[in-house]
């Protein structure tokens, strides 16, 4: 239930609406007994005629009979009538009137808290760091933004609604019950707790079963995920009947997880109209003996007393179902709050605690004994990594896959935090920098790009949004890529599709490259940057990667030894560690293992 008060925190804004809306639910209450009691008074009417117009004695029921017919007592029986008429007509008016402003109200601020949260949930995942994506699916976040939070909206819309209407409606029927007769009245809620036991215990299962069912969902989004990225590799393996078969099954496995869910919401209803009927029961035989045996109550009594019982019934069943509601609110709620709560923060807020800003590099970056390891992993990814990249240096990373060249340029973007060791950027400890104004001094380009679904010109410019039309021109033609965007129907306001998938890998790739020379970085990593390109394209990005990297310091990743040579230093990697480091002169002539891989690598060539 916990977890259910922590998303009504969002409320606090809204609250003069949601003050309003009590308002007016306890008007609606008060005009919704008044109607109650006229149904009551017109069915009085069909027993007895005198019924509906007594105003004599001291019950409970004459004294408002009195207050509401009294200063029209002496009329004739049809202007009383239309009197009943008249006032019927006004109560269900205005409490109809006030059931609208309550419902408005109340929905306005429910969507305002569901807009907050959602928003709220996106800007905690901006702040989280990589390792904590490596650590989660993508299917299993999608799962929580979006079903986890339309599903916890639909709860509050109910609930919400239902937690200030039903429980003041239930009080005022309770209310009125003991004061029309306090013997019937308690014969009725000896009953009730029954059914309280009844609706705690099946509560306590729905939670289960909503937070399975969740679960659930999120892998049947992952399946559908990967399916739709992967969907090359799928035909070309011919494996659709395979994901067919996949999706299928888990889909039969949500379906009972839902069924069942169902099922133990649909039961409730049930069980309690059960216990209703059994209470109806009880109450006709004793209040029909006050009435006919006894004359303890009169007629007009006891048809107040049945209306208001069973005008309880629908707002207490609604209670009822409020529970279940909350129960499966608290299930996503609960998703949602683990994600909330996850601390693995990006320090996007390094501003707020006075961490130092850095204008520019100006001198070097030091990996002073430098280890590195993955949240999960028992082996360090880097080890004792000692080295010094001045201003203006060329330094290539080689290695096999996995040997730790991309965990080295990320360590430099600060995406993670080094596990011992320091890294120190002009004299100033890398993690008393400030991320942001560090990363903007960084430019990337990655082996896979994945460009954003708008136009080409907005992918450029998403570099740096500040950038003039010319610079982003300018980018292009660096990046070779302006003769293809020119050759397109809409050229630079041509739509890239979803990850860019309107363009070949080649073009995606110098849509990157543009992207991060636009950004003007002091620091440029280049990881496999060419790697998409063909060869002629490759000769022409090199010669326009040789004019950038001028007066930048550059880091590069490469397989294709070719592309290095010119660097100032190249580090060998091997299982994380520095195996080999200098140019490319005297590591070829060092004849260790950067010399076998360029040679394995020419001899390839011819």
């Amino acid at each position: 239930m916990n977890y259910y008060f922590k998303i009504l925190k969002f409320a606090q804004p809204y609250r003069t609406y949601i003050l309003f809306s009590l308002l007016c639910s306890i008007l609606y209450v008060i005009f919704n007994g008044l109607s109650l009691w006229i149904v009551g008074s017109l069915l009085s009417s069909v027993m007895s005629t005198e019924s509906l117009f007594s105003t004599n004695g001291d019950t409970f029921t004459s004294i408002i009979n009195s207050y509401i017919f009294g200063y029209i007592n002496n009329q004739d029986t049809i202007s009383k009538l239309q009197f009943l008429c008249f006032i019927l007509i006004s109560s269900f008016l205005f409490k109809n009137i006030f059931y609208f402003l309550n419902t408005v109200l109340l929905s306005y601020a429910n969507n305002k808290i569901i807009t907050d949260l959602r928003n709220e949930i996106f800007s905690h995942i901006q702040k989280l760091n990589l390792g904590f994506f490596k650590n989660k699916d993508t299917s299993e976040i999608t799962s929580i933004i979006i079903t986890d939070v339309n599903l916890l909206r639909g709860v509050l819309s109910r609930t919400i609604i239902n937690i200030f209407n039903q429980p003041l409606t239930v009080l005022f029927c309770i209310i009125t019950l003991f004061l029309i007769n306090y013997q019937l009245a308690l014969i009725t809620f000896t009953v009730i707790p029954i059914s309280g036991f009844i609706t705690i215990k099946l509560g306590k299962s729905l939670r289960r079963k909503a937070s399975r069912m969740s679960v659930q969902m999120a892998s049947l989004l992952n399946i559908v995920i990967e399916n739709i990225t992967n969907i090359k590799v799928v035909k070309a393996f011919t494996r659709e009947l395979d994901q067919i078969k996949n999706f299928t099954l888990e889909g039969q496995k949500l379906f009972y997880r839902v069924f069942k869910l169902d099922a133990m919401i649909k039961i409730m209803p049930p069980i309690n109209d059960m216990i209703g009927s059994i209470i109806g029961a009880i109450l006709l035989w004793v209040g029909g003996k006050q009435v006919l045996i006894d004359g303890t109550l009169t007629p007009d009594g006891f048809i107040k007393f049945f209306t208001f019982l069973f005008a309880m019934f629908t707002p207490a069943k609604k209670l009822v179902n409020l529970n279940a509601e909350i129960n499966t609110g608290i299930a996503s709620a609960k998703r949602i709050y683990t994600l909330l709560d996850s601390k693995s923060f990006d320090n996007l807020d390094d501003s707020k605690s006075k961490k130092i800003a850095i204008n520019d590099f100006n001198q070097k970056i030091e990996f002073q004994n430098v280890f590195y390891k993955y949240n999960d992993n028992q082996d360090y990814t880097l080890k004792d990594i000692d080295f010094v990249i001045n201003r203006g240096d060329k330094i290539a990373l080689v290695g096999e896959s996995g040997s730790g060249k991309t965990t080295f340029s990320d360590l430099i973007s600060r995406y993670y935090s080094v596990s011992k060791g320091n890294i120190i950027i002009d004299g100033i400890d890398i993690n008393s920098l400030d991320v942001i104004s560090l990363r903007k001094k960084i430019g990337i380009v990655s082996q896979n790009n994945l460009l954003f679904n708008t136009s080409i010109y907005d992918n450029i410019k998403f570099g740096n949004i500040d950038v003039s039309e010319e610079d982003i021109f300018n980018a292009a033609k660096i990046a070779n890529a302006c003769d293809f965007i020119e050759k397109l129907d809409d050229k630079y306001q041509t739509i890239v599709g979803e990850k860019g998938n309107k363009l070949s890998e080649g073009q995606k790739q110098r849509i990157a490259i543009a992207r991060a020379v636009v950004k003007n970085p002091s620091i440029l990593i280049l990881d496999e940057a060419t790697s998409a390109l063909d060869a002629e394209s490759e000769d022409k990005i090199q010669l326009a990667m040789n004019t950038i990297m001028k007066d930048r310091t550059v880091i590069i990743i490469a397989h294709r030894l070719s592309t290095i040579k010119n660097c100032d230093k190249i580090l060998v990697l091997e299982n994380g560690s520095i195996i080999e480091q200098g140019n490319h002169a005297e590591l070829i002539n060092n004849s260790g293992k950067y010399s076998q891989l360029y040679k394995l690598q020419f001899l390839n060539k011819k």
